[in-house]
């Protein structure tokens, strides 16, 4: 919700390194379960990396895949100006499914991220994905606070649950508009 998910730029980009199809290299990196070892933190940049780059057959560096994977996400603008208000409050963090690639790539790819929210709490530094309960335990522990101190703000029903089940205030992101409401509604209360 922070960024739109355009994963077809990801993939355009790739066929055009790779010169392999977008078939080919959903099958060898999506469907082979890689990406998800890599959102889940079983390996490091470099590693993750270079086990991509031997799954699509090509010599791409930690750089190059970085910055490819990174083209999946465009920034909502009014969903960022709402975070830069919500920080006037306390802390605002980002949690996200995602690996080691995106990870490396933020600072320079996506700054106005890297720099908007603290912390960035990533699946694959958690070494657990949304919405399991390990994600929601090393959330808190990364952030030290107690379960009902914790909002969690998601497009997806399934992670909202996972929140709520973990003890944590959740709220279903539906639109720009609809978020500054809710969250108004909830700083009058």
């Amino acid at each position: 919700m922070v960024c739109r998910f355009v994963p077809e730029r990801r993939l355009a980009a790739l066929e055009r390194l790779t010169g392999l199809s977008f078939t080919e290299i959903h099958t060898r990196v999506w469907e082979s379960g890689l990406e998800e070892a890599c959102e889940r933190g079983d390996f490091p940049a470099e590693e993750a990396a270079a086990r991509i780059a031997a799954a699509l057959a090509r010599p791409l560096t930690l750089e190059q895949l970085g910055a490819t994977w990174a083209l999946a996400f465009e920034p909502d603008p009014d969903v960022l100006e709402i975070a830069r208000t919500q920080r006037a409050r306390g802390p605002i963090g980002l949690l996200t499914n995602n690996g080691p690639l995106l990870l490396h790539a933020l600072p320079t790819a996506l700054p106005e991220i890297a720099r908007g929210f603290d912390p960035l709490l990533f699946s694959c530094r958690l070494r657990a994905l949304k919405p399991t309960p390990a994600l929601f335990r090393a959330v808190l522990r990364e952030v030290r606070r107690d379960p009902g101190e914790v909002l969690l703000i998601d497009d997806s029903v399934v992670n909202v649950e996972g929140a709520r089940a973990a003890g944590l205030r959740a709220l279903l992101y539906t639109t720009p508009a609809a978020l500054r409401r809710e969250l108004s509604d909830r700083a009058d209360a």
